[in-house]
């Protein structure tokens, strides 16, 4: 089961994916098949986790069918770094970003993640971004032009995505990643 231990390797029946999950404060390096770094709203650490919810859901879906490695930003202490600490998650998280194969930017509707819509701007070109962004959110036109004029997945609707809409659409990318769409 995959928990809240940096890194985890879940192995379940074979029809399901081996995934394993770092954060940053501990990692060993070692990656398995697609490398996901789940780029999004946190907010401080006042959002609805969204990214542990989809790390759960990750453990238990057949939807994905290949290993995973599964990059999570996300930390208990967020708002309370020290600055060295502060500059070693920028870093992690920015090297880590340029290091996938997929940036899974989720942004919530009640939320303005000045950080994402920075790490948007700057991975845009990457050609590794998927933005899932309900329409609510407060910068929505920004978002939804930016992904047009630079050939960005989007996902959009009236709220916020549910965990099983994020896992299908990482499946979906996935698989159409791999020429299986």
């Amino acid at each position: 089961m995959v928990g809240s231990n940096p890194a985890i390797v879940t192995k379940r029946e074979h029809i399901m994916a081996q995934i394993l999950v770092y954060n940053p404060i501990k990692q060993d390096g070692k990656t398995v098949g697609k490398k996901v770094f789940l780029s999004g709203t946190i907010d401080d650490g006042n959002s609805v986790n969204w990214q542990s919810q989809l790390i759960r859901k990750l453990g238990t879906t057949e939807l994905i069918k290949e290993p995973l490695t599964v990059f999570n930003p996300r930390r208990p202490n967020w708002g309370k770094l020290e600055q060295d600490a502060l500059e070693e998650q920028i870093n992690w998280e920015l090297d880590h970003q340029e290091a996938c194969d997929i940036n899974l930017m989720v942004l919530m509707g009640d939320s303005k993640s000045p950080i994402s819509l920075l790490e948007m701007g700057l991975f845009a070109k990457s050609g590794k971004l998927v933005v899932l962004c309900p329409e609510t959110f407060y910068r929505f036109e920004n978002v939804r032009v930016t992904c047009l004029k630079y050939d960005i997945t989007l996902y959009y609707k009236n709220k916020d995505f549910s965990v099983d809409e994020i896992v299908e659409i990482l499946a979906d990318e996935i698989d159409e990643r791999n020429g299986r769409a």
